[in-house]
């Protein structure tokens, strides 16, 4: 066996020899008669024991065969004084990577090493990813006040949810106002020692007919300091609304009617290396609205059927600038402006057959994009309109799943989607880009994504677990058919600034209209131990991934003070992306908790045999919580990441706590950079908040 092999296999026997001993500790204590804390803060939430993502219907997380991690409600409060926004709660699951930022222009996450449009995000089940936009707006536009429960499938989700989740999916499942519940306001405001702020408040209530919510907030991010103790331009606005109403029709009838709503805005931001040169000012308003039929008992009392209808409009608008050194003359200028509309119906059913549990449905999606771009600039008298077509997408499919067990300890769990996808692409006419303008394109394609797993209970507090999935992802129409200028916004940046592009320097992106689609083969083992209420599980997956794209550079044209370097997509040959990943929740002593999670990656591109550069080869977060008597508590994580390409390894701390002041209200405070650290978490040459002190206040009130 290869040595490098038979190190990942040895790691993985030694965390799954520690996860035994784990067991074995716990068994020993229970039967010692020890007693845990009754203060729910003190336990362990890191998972909880159904999930509704894998299987699309509500299952026991240990009787599924996928990996499947959950961030709770009760860990999000224990996170409040130092997590803001989703990417940064998402640093508690293992094998997803993620670029904090500051803004949806910097954010971004990688599940299991494949990022960007590989790893989709869901908002109670619903896509909120567009294949025609610039930034990830969908980290940013549901706050954490309004989270619930975040459930992430870790590995290709492509036979259950479809196209683009080749690496994993999040899936954010919002608070649901309840029936028969009282009028409950809940606030937050804060702010930090950056000048930054948010306030937010939330109404809720409840009848035996009727319940609904209505949720609101702003947000301000303020110019910082770095751990190098430069002064990086931050100015950022944001608001967003979330409405919910839930009509109980009957006892096994209920309609859901949801909103959501952003607005974004942006200052002068520090997202190249010379931000006196090149400036990003950015809008963006996205709307969604959805309106689901969930009706229980059909077909003889055995079957759940649930129709869902959504809508969105997602718009964005960028104006780039370069000016000379002096800042006095514009050399040139970019202004673009993207807007989506999507719309999709999908139709599902969950019938139980004796033991067995099978779902099945449908799902139609499209999507028309409109591009309008225009650029001017001292080189070129004229100025170039739109250098990415309008377009539309297309997609139906149709999904079945199977869970089937097999005797009291083992199930079986299989299942297929097929998605057929259609792209037309409009024509355009020559730019000074493209000189031969484009003249359309119809693309239709299709493809299967099976699912097998296995799950076996040793005993009723451990299990194994064994899957395959495959993965598929169409490419999108920026990566097919885009034509010019490419800006720190573009989420391709990090491939393409490997390159050793020194500034000052633009970069023109020529889209493929050849390129074919991802497909990823991902193979895992598993073992998850019930420890107490906590729980330790370990994975060892390898996944095979062919046809990746990537920007590679064809040439370059010089002009006046700059050099246009010149980058096209292709299809990467065959990666290899091996891991382990260890995720545990444990109770230390009655009121101390520890939440950890740690992944080890290697990842080769298998024609060179050399490391793909935007995975990091370790990372993980460590947290330590205290529920101190009468409802306090404190928490202390570190983060570290291990170096790769153009990027140093960093270890940061975050102390954070929470006092109750009165029955309705409590006070967070934390720190955030304790020590101060210079580091980046993106390829980009800016780097994150140093040292950083955060305040706020929480109000609880029901009448």
């Amino acid at each position: 066996m290869h040595e490098r092999t038979m190190r990942w296999v040895e790691c993985g026997l030694m965390l799954l020899a520690a996860s035994i001993a784990f067991t074995w500790a716990d068994n020993a204590a229970d039967a010692d008669g020890s007693d845990g804390p009754d203060d729910e803060n003190a336990r362990s939430t890191l998972v909880e024991q159904v999930n509704v993502t894998a299987s699309r219907y509500p299952k026991k997380t240990e009787k599924t065969t996928e990996s499947v991690s959950a961030v709770t409600s009760s860990d999000i409060a224990a996170m409040a004084p130092f997590s803001r926004n989703l990417a940064a709660l998402l640093t508690l699951v293992p094998g997803v990577q993620t670029g904090l930022g500051t803004s949806p222009l910097e954010a971004g996450i990688a599940v299991r090493g494949l990022g960007d449009d590989r790893s989709p995000v869901l908002v109670d089940g619903e896509p909120q990813n567009v294949a025609q936009g610039e930034i990830r707006e969908d980290l940013f536009s549901v706050d954490p006040f309004d989270i619930e429960t975040i459930e992430v499938l870790r590995g290709s989700a492509s036979g259950t949810y479809g196209s683009a989740a080749t690496g994993g999916l999040v899936n954010v499942i919002t608070r649901e106002p309840r029936a028969d519940s009282p009028l409950r306001v809940d606030a937050r405001t804060g702010g930090s020692s950056f000048g930054g702020g948010d306030v937010r408040a939330r109404v809720s209530a409840g009848t035996d007919r009727l319940a609904g919510s209505v949720s609101v907030g702003a947000h301000r991010e303020s110019d910082y300091t770095s751990g190098r103790g430069e002064t990086v331009p931050n100015g950022q606005h944001a608001r967003d609304a979330r409405v919910t109403l839930r009509l109980f029709a009957g006892p096994n009838d209920e309609v859901s009617l949801r909103y959501g709503g952003y607005r974004y805005r942006s200052d002068l931001l520090a997202i190249s290396e010379v931000p006196e040169t090149f400036l990003q000012l950015p809008r963006v308003a996205k709307d969604r609205a959805s309106l689901t039929w969930e009706r229980r008992a059909m077909f003889g009392g055995t079957t759940t059927g649930a129709l869902r209808l959504y809508g969105g409009r997602l718009d964005q608008r960028f104006v780039q600038e370069a000016w000379n050194d002096s800042h006095t003359i514009e050399v040139f200028r970019n202004e673009s402006a993207i807007g989506v509309t999507s719309a999709g119906a999908g139709l599902q059913f969950s019938t139980a057959l004796g033991r067995a549990m099978l779902t099945w449905g449908a799902e139609y999606a499209r999507e028309r994009g409109t591009n309008d771009v225009v650029t001017s600039s001292l080189r070129y008298t004229e100025t170039a309109d739109a250098i990415v077509p309008d377009a539309r997408q297309t997609s139906l499919s149709a999904y079945v799943g199977l869970d089937l067990p097999l005797s009291a300890r083992l199930s079986i769990s299989a299942g297929g989607r097929y998605d057929r996808f259609e792209t037309v692409a409009d024509p355009v006419a020559p730019t000074v880009f493209d000189a031969d303008g484009f003249e359309g394109r119809d693309l239709r394609e299709g493809d299967f994504s099976p699912k097998l797993g296995i799950v076996y209970a040793i005993s009723p507090a451990w299990s194994l677990r064994a899957n395959y999935a495959k993965g598929f992802r169409v490419p999108t129409v920026k990566e097919r058919f885009f034509q010019g200028l490419a800006g720190p916004l573009n989420a391709e940046l990090e491939d393409i600034m490997i390159g050793g592009i020194e500034g000052p320097t633009s970069i023109i992106l020529r889209g493929n209209p050849d390129l074919t689609p991802e497909r990823s083969y991902t193979y895992e083992l598993g073992s998850r131990h019930a420890v107490g209420d906590g729980m330790v599980d370990v994975t060892v997956y390898r996944m095979k991934a062919t046809g990746l794209l990537t920007a590679v550079r064809v040439g370059q044209t010089p002009k006046p003070g700059f050099v246009n370097q010149i980058f096209q997509f292709f299809n990467r040959s065959e990666a290899d992306i091996r891991g382990v990943e260890l995720q545990a929740s444990l109770r230390l002593l009655p009121r101390v908790s520890l939440h950890a999670a740690g992944t080890w990656t290697r990842a080769i591109e298998e024609t060179t045999g050399e490391r793909l550069p935007s995975i990091s080869p370790a990372f993980g977060t460590l947290q330590l919580r205290y529920a101190v008597p009468h409802g306090a508590s404190l928490i202390a994580q570190v983060r570290a990441t291990r170096g790769r390409e153009r990027l140093a390894g960093f270890t940061t701390v975050d102390l954070g706590a929470r006092v109750p002041i009165a029955p309705y209200a409590a006070l967070t405070a934390g720190v955030t950079n304790v020590s101060d650290v210079a580091y980046r978490e993106a390829q980009l040459d800016f780097y994150a908040p140093g040292r950083r002190f955060v305040l706020g206040l929480e109000l609880n009130l029901s009448m």
